[in-house]
Parts: structure tokens; sequence; C-alpha cells
């Protein structure tokens, strides 16, 4: 018999239990960080050597557990009721068998009581379809802004242009005035030179006397 999961949490540290038969399960590889065991074998010791004193069926049993990654897939593991895990807690003569004992009897109570902070696998599966389609909404609207980044880009890159072209054109029509500024100045320079008193002016080619001169 497979079975359902249920997430706990251990003092901020989130904690898998096994619904089977409607009681919850914990395996050897979830106890042994919060009894600071080194690993799950080291967890299978301990039960082992003490696994007279443990009620099958009610401290312990060996159950069909879904395998980490797969709904379909199960294995058969060791598994320990909230009673056992306590019961193990007690065996480590340990503080940190002390805390999961206290966990242990604070999370009987709540699921009694229904106040416990547990998050099923539907919930969880939920949660997961939810994100992977929020994160499909933000990444299809950071493609979009990344369009409208495009579009602004280029509209100012031609915007440059155009201004740069009507730079360039005002600038050299500024340095074409200069340059016949400074042609009808040699002119005049030269007009002086050669003809006192008389000033050179561009009116259809004529040189005249400077009216009001004498």
């Amino acid at each position: 018999m497979s079975s359902d999961l249920i997430r706990a949490d251990f003092y901020g540290r989130p904690v898998a239990l096994h619904i089977i038969e409607g009681g919850e399960w914990v395996t050897p590889d979830v106890i042994a960080p919060l009894l600071e065991l080194a690993d799950r074998r080291k967890v299978a010791n301990l039960f082992g050597r003490h696994k007279a004193d443990f009620l099958e069926g009610v401290e312990y049993r060996y159950a069909d557990i879904c395998v980490p990654g797969s709904r379909t897939q199960t294995r058969k593991v060791l598994a320990f009721s909230l009673d056992g895990v306590e019961h193990l807690a007690l065996l480590t003569r340990s503080r940190a068998g002390t805390k999961l004992r206290r966990w242990c009897i604070d999370t009987r109570r709540a699921l009694r009581k229904g106040e416990a902070a547990i998050v099923t696998t539907a919930q969880v599966d939920a949660l997961r379809g939810e994100v992977e389609r929020l994160s499909a909404r933000l990444i299809e609207a950071q493609a979009d802004h990344t369009k409208n980044l495009q579009r602004v880009a280029e509209t100012l890159m031609a915007t440059n242009d155009k201004m740069a072209s009507a730079l360039g054109a005002a600038l050299a029509h500024r340095k074409h005035q200069k340059a016949h500024q400074r042609a009808l100045q040699a002119e005049l320079d030269i007009g002086q030179r050669f003809f006192p008193g008389i000033d050179s002016r561009r009116d259809g080619g004529s040189i005249g006397p400077v009216a009001g001169r004498n």
C-alpha cells in the first residue's frame, strides 16, 4: 500500500510525514538529521539493537512508500509512527532526542485538534502548478518588455539619425554662410585698397560709389 505525503514543521525545518492507513509515519532518512545522526543506517542500527522493545504496527512497520520524484513507483521501507519516533528519541539520551520527543508530543496534540501546520501532497502539487503558471506569465511579460525596449531603442536611434542629419545640414549651411561672408569682406577690402572712399558691394556685379560720400 502506497502512502500520501504531508509536510510538517520541525522548528522551522520541513519534515515529511507519510500518511498510511490514516496514521502519520516517518522514515529513517528523515529522522536521522532530527536526532543529529549521520544517516538513516544509524537510525536503523539504533532500532535494531532495541527492536524487541518496539511494537510492530504501532511504533514501526514496513510500508510501501513512493520513491522520491515518483508518484507511482514504490519501495518497501522501514517507517516509524510518531510514537515510534518518540521511542527512538528516548533511546538516544541526547538533547536532540529530548527536542524531538517534545516535537512528537506537540505534533500529535496539534494533529488531534486539527491545528498542525501541515501541507499535503495535493497542496504542494497545486502550488507547484501555480508557480509554473506564474513563471510562464513572467517569461511572457519579460519577452514583451524586451520587445518594447527594442522598439523604443530603434525609435531613439532613428530620431538620433534624423537629428544628426539635420545638425549636419545646419552646420554645413552655417559654414557656407561664413565662407560667403569672408568672400564679401575680402572683396570690400580690395575695393577700399584700390579705390579709397569707395565701398564694394555685390548687386549683380556692379561697383559704385558709397551713398553720401563725395
